[in-house]
């Protein structure tokens, strides 16, 4: 009788240790079979140093417009940013140093949710403090962040403008450029624009409608990123790498 009880109570604690053994050993089962993580990829955005102010008269609109070609190739935007650079005229009359600067401009790509926008699903984004120089931005063949992710693409807004054209009114330009590294120190993809979005506001209004003109600023350089990432996804399509 004594043998009998002591068999059923070595069968009733086993049949409350198994239970508890396997439970101990199901996370020592998974750690065996882990699954691959998806890769984590970034897109790492720079702002431009400010904005700039470029006056364009009659004549600047005449050889860059009604002349075409190779009147237009010699007074592109870059050569019209330099001339009113010498001119005197490269900053905004009266203007506050806070009107798109690069504080403001981290807030408004910082909005952005992630990199749809610009035909990047899924990738981070990543936006620095500080404008890259113009030496770094045209000198530097790999990445401007070289300790990112693997998978790694960055946008460069290179210049900002507040454009006064005669004929042609107000717009906000920006010069975007775009490289997807993808997994390599290369990009395998590059790509560079200028984008617009008209304004109402005037040069002469600004001291006086300074709150109304930096909201539309705002709107219109939100509106110049979407009109990039619509050049881009259609480049990609060209090249047949949409992704």
């Amino acid at each position: 009788m004594t043998g009998r009880l002591q068999l059923a109570g070595l069968a009733i604690a086993l049949a409350i240790a198994l239970p508890a053994a396997a439970q101990d050993a199901a996370p020592a089962a998974a750690v065996e079979a882990p699954s691959d993580p998806v890769m984590a990829c970034e897109l790492h955005i720079w702002p431009a140093a400010g904005l700039r102010f470029s006056d364009q008269g009659m004549w600047d609109n005449f050889k860059s417009g009604l002349s075409g070609g190779i009147l237009g190739e010699l007074d592109r935007p870059e050569r019209r940013l330099e001339r009113s650079k010498r001119d005197g005229t490269d900053s905004l009359p009266e203007n506050p140093a806070e009107l798109l600067d690069p504080v403001d401009q981290r807030a408004l790509f910082t909005a952005a949710p992630d990199g749809a926008q610009l035909g990047l699903p899924g990738h981070r984004l990543i936006v620095h403090d500080a404008a890259l120089s113009s030496r770094d931005i045209r000198n530097t063949p790999g990445r401007h962040a070289p300790d990112a992710a693997p998978c790694y693409a960055e946008l460069i807004l290179d210049t900002l403008v507040f454009s006064n054209e005669w004929g042609n009114g107000q717009n906000l330009k920006s010069l975007y450029r775009f490289r997807d590294f993808g997994t390599a120190g290369a990009p395998a993809r590059s790509f560079g624009a200028w984008v617009q979005t008209k304004l109402a506001i005037e040069p002469d209004q600004l001291p006086q409608k300074f709150d109304e003109a930096r909201a539309e600023m705002r709107a219109a350089f939100t509106n110049n990123v979407a009109l990039f990432g619509a050049a881009l996804t259609t480049n990609a399509t060209k090249q047949g790498k949409t992704k």
